[in-house]
């Protein structure tokens, strides 16, 4: 059975009026935040420090490939921990066993 198409016809063909505000494009939500940061101009500056982070990277990855660098790179980043509580915090906390004790056997 075929369709009838008269009444779309009738209608006549639809036409946009000038009036009428444009719809804006649909945007995924990563072009939405995309658009909303300012865009950034690239100086040969920042290009430059890239560069030097990415060859400083590198180089850092290499040492970590080679055979017995990681010790020698934890080592180089390694910051000392710093003890938790002073040395006269810990004897007064413990009254009832006093010092701490000079030597392991000494222990009760």
């Amino acid at each position: 059975m075929p369709r009838d198409t008269s009444k779309n016809e009738a209608a006549g063909p639809t036409e946009k009026s000038d009036d009428e505000p444009k719809k804006e494009p649909i945007m995924s939500r990563a072009a939405r935040r995309r658009a909303k940061k300012p865009q950034v101009t690239v100086t040969l500056e920042m290009r430059q420090a890239a560069r030097e982070r990415l060859r400083e990277l590198r180089r850092h990855l290499r040492l970590l490939k080679s055979n017995g660098a990681r010790r020698k790179v934890a080592k180089a980043e390694a910051k000392k921990r710093e003890r938790e509580t002073t040395e006269a915090e810990e004897v007064c906390a413990r009254l009832d066993v006093g010092a701490r004790p000079l030597k392991k056997s000494r222990r009760e």
